[in-house]
């Protein structure tokens, strides 16, 4: 004998088994079975349910991971053009853009007769896309005046974005608004050649 005759469900046994109990038994046996299906059916329910739940949460999590990712995204867009921006920029202003732009502002201002020195100033190579460029200058016999211009002007440059590292002012004692010798060091990046 096979375990699956061991297993095989007659309907008609069980049919006429319930059909042989008393009225009262079959209420009971019925009843009995209601209330099963009926946990069998809320169990099924609130399974289903937590699953619903869970996969809402999985959802809303994703769809919090995608609108940050959209973000990164659309930042790395921004930089992607601004770096573009940037290099434009730079090769429009020659080979050397630092040089370029310290000697065209100072010819704007009409201190380019003032400027005694533009010298490199050596940084240490960088691994980024970047890397930062720094001249020292230095303007002899300038006025106040037109030294705050040509600082403010560097620092607001349309075509390139410089800083003003350190600056040294070393004022003439005998005229208070001329400077003897304004020392500064100016710096801007431009994209790596090794990139």
């Amino acid at each position: 004998m096979a375990l699956t005759d061991k297993i095989r469900f007659n309907y008609d046994d069980v049919y006429n088994a319930v059909l042989g109990l008393e009225r009262r038994q079959q209420v009971l046996l019925l009843t009995g079975v209601g209330v099963v299906t009926v946990i069998l059916v809320f169990l099924a329910i609130y399974i289903f349910t937590g699953t619903i739940s869970e996969s809402r949460e999985d959802y809303e999590g994703h769809l919090d991971s995608a609108a940050l990712l959209l973000g990164r995204a659309i930042e790395f867009d921004e930089l992607q053009k601004s770096y573009g921006q940037l290099g434009e920029a730079s090769s429009k202003l020659g080979t050397d853009p630092l040089n370029t732009a310290i000697y065209g502002l100072a010819e704007e201002l009409g201190v380019k007769d003032n400027v005694a020195s533009v010298t490199t100033v050596v940084v240490p190579p960088s691994t980024s896309q970047f890397q930062e460029v720094s001249k020292s200058v230095t303007l002899k016999n300038v006025t106040l005046e037109k030294l705050i211009q040509f600082l403010d002007k560097l620092t607001r440059h349309d075509q390139l974005l410089m800083s003003v590292k350190k600056l040294n002012l070393k004022p003439d004692v005998s005229r208070k608004t001329v400077i003897h010798q304004a020392t500064m060091t100016v710096s801007t990046y431009v994209p790596s050649k090794s990139k």
